[in-house]
């Protein structure tokens, strides 16, 4: 038969009070990155240059999934990528991006008229631009490309170089997404299947003088759905969301330059300065920011991708809290 040992006041205060304390330390654990990354598998993405090197250690990568470094350039006779940052620029961004578990990607970018994107896919030099865009990625440890071709000059030609691109880099375990604008569909949906992801650059939408609301929540949603009726599936689409602002002649103004010399409040999306064009730089404010994730999220769609991090914030008026507290609140998505 077994004896029950009574148990003393003193030492059940005890117990209780070590019990109190693990339960404590538990809820008050400091969370990882992982903690920190968005649920559901949905993406994070930002987009970082050389310009902004100087930062790179600033910005506050646990919430990203995703970093664009931009960019280079093709040469059309011979397929050399052409680029303008020292080696280790690009080298520093891989090991900072990596050690928070965030995918370094490469832009190839044409967003010039006299871009060299189309001609080069055009010539003899194409196989030669994709072995080097292969052997370049590969040198730097990088996790795949990003094409940023603005116009597009011809979806069903650009559709079919994504699908030859992609089948070359599968040896190479590469991936590959695509930067696309807003108010055309740039990609034809059998290539979408071959994309990690498409952001879908939900500004600028209306890049001309007199019109500085360059990104409002309207345009931005009916962008994205334009691409969804177009028949690419939600799960590879992210919506484009600037931090930055414009004036009526399409003048240029980062985000903490406004934060701080204006301080807006989280539902303003314009300020007041006589100096500019028009009187008032249009921007995207927290509240804007904090509606564009929550419709994201509630209709299925990847993520969002940000231009830029560097132009964002640390304090109160952060747009990238605003989008990962959205993110990482688990609300419930509806299917792709």
């Amino acid at each position: 038969m077994a004896i029950l040992k009574s148990t003393s006041p003193k030492r059940i205060l005890l117990l209780a009070l070590i019990s109190s304390c693990c339960m404590l330390q538990s809820c008050m654990a400091i969370p990882t990155e992982a903690d920190l990354k968005p649920n559901n598998n949905m993406r994070l993405v930002t987009f970082f240059a050389w310009a902004d090197q100087k930062d790179l250690n600033k910005i506050d990568w646990s919430h990203f999934t995703d970093a664009v470094y931009e960019y280079v350039d093709v040469d059309p006779e011979d397929g050399t990528l052409v680029y303008s940052w020292p080696d280790n620029a690009l080298s520093d961004f891989v090991n900072k991006t990596k050690s928070h578990d965030v995918h370094p990607w490469i832009a190839v970018v044409g967003k010039w008229p006299n871009s060299t994107f189309f001609p080069t896919i055009e010539s003899s030099s194409r196989q030669l631009f994709i072995k080097n865009l292969i052997d370049f990625c590969n040198s730097y440890g990088l996790y795949g490309v990003n094409l940023d071709i603005e116009p597009i000059s011809d979806a069903a030609t650009f559709s079919d170089f994504i699908v030859e691109l992609a089948t070359s880099f599968e040896n190479s375990n590469l991936k590959l997404s695509i930067a696309v604008e807003s108010k055309n569909l740039n990609v034809l949906p059998y290539a979408a299947a071959y994309l990690d992801w498409i952001d879908v650059m939900a500004y600028d939408i209306y890049y001309t003088v007199g019109y500085p609301e360059h990104s409002t929540y309207e345009d931005s949603i009916q962008a994205i759905d334009l691409y969804f009726q177009g028949g690419i599936p939600k799960n590879k689409l992210l919506l484009g969301i600037p931090f930055y602002g414009r004036d009526a002649a399409t003048g240029f103004f980062r985000y903490d330059y406004i934060a701080n010399k204006y301080a807006p409040s989280p539902g303003a999306n314009s300020v007041s300065e006589p100096s500019v064009p028009g009187g008032i730089i249009w921007f995207n404010g927290s509240d804007l920011v904090r509606q564009k994730t929550k419709y994201v999220i509630e209709h299925g769609y990847l993520g969002v991708a940000v231009y830029k991090a560097p132009l964002n914030i640390e304090n109160g008026k952060s747009l990238l809290n605003s989008i990962t507290e959205q993110l990482l609140t688990g609300t419930t998505r509806q299917g792709s």
